[in-house]
């Protein structure tokens, strides 16, 4: 319900330009970190039956956001003059580096047993806003420019996040107890960290590409 409430909140502010409002999308939508951090840590412990719940509920918490602005967008015009629309139609490479301490910030908060909801926010900085923009140019079918900014900003967040949570876990040596859990562990956690950092990898070149 906080995310969908978040949703609705976010694509308002960005349809009135109004950082205000935006902001207070972040402050309602904390629970966007909880399944992308549970993603991450599965993955650490290669328990694959909850990273594949945690994989689900990270698309349904993302769907629910861009489902909303699809909504929007039939009500109201895409908003070009908007900074806040802007702003996710921009994309530099300093966007890996704030998507990376978001995750780092994510995962240290659930190890340490600290709560999640500041974090959160900063979580929810990097993955509502692009889900709005990239569901409000769905609608206007502007498929070609939803495809590089907004889509290419949202899985930037998303790896990078993932990859710095994964990160966090192996150093802060969270493993299973059982020596064949540990070996299982150490595979999904290699292979994990590896794809991410390759998809990183791949998008931090298209978005070389597109800024020069």
């Amino acid at each position: 319900m906080l995310v969908l409430s978040a949703g609705g909140v976010a694509t308002a502010g960005i349809v009135k330009d109004s950082a205000a409002i935006v902001i207070g999308a972040m402050v309602i939508a904390p629970p966007l970190i909880g399944p992308f951090t549970a993603l991450s840590f599965a993955a650490t412990l290669g328990d694959y039956k909850l990273m594949k719940n945690s994989a689900m509920t990270s698309l349904y918490g993302l769907a629910i956001p861009i489902g909303i602005a699809i909504i929007f967008g039939f009500i109201f015009p895409l908003p070009i003059n908007s900074d806040e629309f802007f702003a996710r139609t921009n994309i530099e490479l300093m966007d890996i580096v704030v998507a990376l301490a978001a995750g780092t910030a994510g995962a240290m908060s659930f190890a340490k047993r600290v709560s999640e909801a500041l974090v959160g926010v900063m979580v929810s900085v990097a993955l509502l806003p692009p889900a709005v923009v990239l569901g409000m140019m769905l609608c206007a079918l502007e498929f070609e420019q939803a495809l590089t900014p907004p889509l290419l900003l949202l899985l930037v967040n998303i790896s990078a996040i993932l990859c710095s949570a994964i990160i966090v876990f192996w150093t802060s040596r969270i493993q299973p107890i059982n020596w064949s859990e540990i070996q299982v562990a150490n595979t999904s956690k290699t292979y994990s960290l590896i794809a991410v950092s390759i998809v990183i990898v791949i998008l931090a070149v298209l978005i070389f590409i597109i800024q020069f």
